[in-house]
């Protein structure tokens, strides 16, 4: 919804009638002008007490419910006013209209009986009263449906980032908190959709594979070999979670090792030796870790290429001669047996050489074995020809009961083929462990290079920083080999243990005799499909909300602070080990920044946070963005910037602050799209500043 007015009776400094303390709002941006004691934070109490039956308490510095606040919400001069039996009564009044033009009167009520000049008994609790407005006249709302209209107005979730105070930007976006963004991204964005589905999909997953376990035990050839594997099975999984564990944790200290280093670098001054050296480490890093993957899948294939390469018959070659020497003599043998029973003489065996190779001899006329010419109707053609019509001696007619020469004839003739493979084996093993060493070569240069690199940005630092300066990027270089190389280890083991688990699935697989049951194994399949592909989109859907949402942040980020001069570097979301994202500040060569000032991070935490709420839905065109003292930590050239970028992005904001306390400074308003100005100021009529029993506050419209 967006907010029409606020009316204030009796409320803390609020003194008065509702028709006296009252703020009309529009679309666009509403400032509300004070100094300090004006009354800002109270009427950032206002809006905050009619909804949510909550102030902020000064002395405990967090909100509190009225019952506990009690008379200490009464206007003091309303108080003093009050003879004692009488009644002071509280009201707050909220206007607001919905986005198809249904307008709500929301109200909060508060007595106060005076027993004496300091004492009070007040109400229990408050009383809210929500009336929507039919035609021309108040309805009053069931109550069961005030918490539906409250949410219309700004929704739970979304509160803590469209109504804050200056001081709790640092808590919203807290950058020490790895987690502080991705929160902020759930609860603002619509990932919670894929969260759900993921977690029924799980849920789904887990139940699957527990039946579909249990039928495929119940058709084992083999319970107890199978009951074995599966307990083998189950261990080999939590040494798979444990293992993935310890990676994560690794890599998490592995990136706040980089981090270090980056932050380290990022004071050196020479910005092109920089640049140069940034690139350069970029690379040789990107190529490292591809080379290192090329020989992790190298060493992991040799094994494979015993088989598939079938360097397992290294040392075959003596038995494949001495077969063909026990085959030719089986054939001379096996040839005279035949010979005798046909009374004909056959040299070669049935189809050697094939007929497709005979007819193609026959058309060339030339004999392809001895190379002579065999010209059409002579003895050598016809001879050829005769090839063709050769017959297979019945087995039945034949000298032999059972005939295996077909067999030992494939075996000779696939062991004329492993001859020649054998032959390359030697040449073949030779160029794969030279590429493995041309790679460890290769890899030993550019560790070296980045090494020296990293002496280089050693003495850079030295030029501008302190021993301890140089000491620390040498303790978080060493960190990071370190941890790149437990990384490294736990994957080679990860690796093989997961091997190790498939074959015992394998083996678990085997094992089943029978069907099973045909609904768990399709529960099993779905559900794991559906595992698979609900992280897929998830990660995929929030690595693009990352996308947009550092798109946008630095637009904001850049149109808050193009009036200032200084170099206030580029927000980056930066994704760590866990799956979080954290907001870096980076310089033009992407090195985190370091000691960014304080103006820009109050910028870069609203810049997110107004970025995450820009970027799904409508939130920035049905609600209203509340703040009081936003630009408090600002520098001045950057709160114009500030203001220029909520009345362009908001449809309506209302801020309560001290800027434009000067009638000249209220020039630069003319340039954003404005709502009102009001100006607040306290005062006490009978003369005395410090007596809080005659205070009121004078609101004033500013054209």
């Amino acid at each position: 919804m967006i907010i029409n007015s606020i009316s204030m009776k009796n409320f803390q400094c609020y003194y008065g009638d509702l028709e006296r303390n009252t703020l009309i709002f529009k679309e666009g941006l509403n400032i509300v002008i004070g100094d300090n004691g004006a009354g800002k934070s109270k009427l950032f109490d206002a809006f905050y007490w009619v909804l949510y039956d909550r102030v902020f308490s000064t002395d405990s510095r967090e909100f509190v419910s009225t019952n506990v606040f009690k008379d200490k919400l009464i206007s003091e001069k309303a108080k003093h006013g009050c003879e004692i039996g009488g009644t002071v009564e509280v009201e707050v009044v909220l206007l607001a209209k919905a986005s198809v033009g249904t307008e709500f009167r929301i109200s909060r009520l508060y007595n106060a009986k005076k027993l004496t000049d300091r004492e009070w008994e007040c109400d229990p609790a408050s009383r809210m009263m929500i009336s929507e407005k039919k035609a021309v006249n108040w309805s009053l709302v069931d109550r069961a449906k005030h918490d539906s209209v409250l949410r219309r107005v700004i929704p739970d979730h979304l509160k803590p980032y469209m109504w804050f105070q200056g001081e709790q930007v640092d808590s919203l976006m807290d950058f020490r908190d790895k987690t502080t963004l991705t929160k902020a991204i759930n609860l603002l964005s619509n990932i919670d959709i894929y969260d759900d589905l993921m977690a029924i999909s799980k849920k789904g997953q887990d139940k699957a594979v527990r039946a579909f376990r249990k039928a495929q035990n119940k058709v084992s050839k083999d319970k107890d070999k199978s009951e074995t594997l599966n307990s083998k099975r189950r261990g080999l999984e939590e040494r798979v979670g444990k293992l993935r564990d310890s990676i994560e944790n690794n890599k998490e200290q592995l990136e706040i090792a980089k981090d270090k280093i980056e932050e380290l670098i990022g004071r050196v001054d020479e910005a092109s030796d920089k640049a140069e050296l940034k690139k350069k480490k970029e690379y040789l890093e990107k190529s490292l870790d591809e080379e290192s993957t090329r020989l992790d899948s190298k060493y992991n294939g040799l094994h494979k290429k015993m088989f598939t390469d079938y360097w397992v018959l290294k040392h075959a070659s003596p038995f494949f001669d001495n077969y063909s020497d026990k085959y030719r003599s089986y054939f001379d043998a096996h040839n005279k047996a035949v010979t005798a029973e046909n009374a004909q003489e056959v040299k070669l065996p049935i189809n050697i050489p094939q007929p497709i190779h005979v007819n193609q001899m026959l058309d060339e006329e030339k004999c392809f074995v001895c190379g002579r010419e065999a010209h059409k109707d002579t003895p050598e053609y016809d001879h050829i020809k005769s090839l063709l019509v050769r017959q297979e001696v019945d087995a039945k007619k034949g000298p032999f009961v059972n005939d295996c020469s077909k067999m030992f004839q494939g075996i000779y003739d696939n062991a004329l083929g492993f001859k020649q493979l054998i032959s390359n084996i030697d040449n073949n093993v030779a160029e794969e462990f030279a590429s493995i060493h041309k790679l460890i070569e290769s890899m030993d240069d550019k560790k070296k290079e980045i090494s020296d690199i990293h002496e280089r940005f050693e003495g850079l630092l030295e030029g501008d920083e302190s021993e301890n300066i140089v000491n620390a990027f040498r303790t978080h270089e060493t960190n990071r080999e370190k941890y790149h190389e437990l990384v490294a280890e736990d994957g080679k083991r990860l690796a093989s243990i997961e091997s190790e688990l498939a074959k015992v699935i394998a083996e678990i697989d085997k094992l089943v005799e029978g069907s099973i049951d045909s609904a768990a194994e399709q529960a099993n399949t779905i559900f794991n499909d559906l595992v698979a592909v609900a992280e897929s989109v998830r990660t995929n859907v929030f690595a693009d909300l990352i996308v947009e949402l550092e798109q946008e942040a630095n637009s904001l980020f850049k149109g808050m602070s193009e009036n200032n001069p200084a170099i206030k570097g580029r927000i980056k979301l930066k994704r760590i080990s866990s799956g979080s994202y954290i907001p870096v500040i980076v310089d033009a060569n992407g090195y985190i920044m370091h000691n960014p000032n304080d103006s820009n991070l109050v910028l870069v935490k609203l810049s997110l946070i107004m970025s995450i709420i820009l970027s799904r839905g409508k939130r920035a065109e049905r609600f209203t963005l509340i703040t009081d003292a936003p630009t408090a930590k600002m520098a001045t050239n950057y709160t114009k910037g500030f203001y220029s970028v909520l009345s362009e992005k908001f449809t309506q904001s209302i801020v309560a602050t001290y800027d434009f306390l000067n009638a000249e400074d209220r020039s630069q308003l003319s340039g954003f799209n404005m709502g009102s100005v009001y100006l607040l100021q306290s005062y006490t009529p009978g003369g005395d500043p410090d007596n809080r029993s005659d205070l009121e506050v004078e609101i004033a419209r500013i054209a």
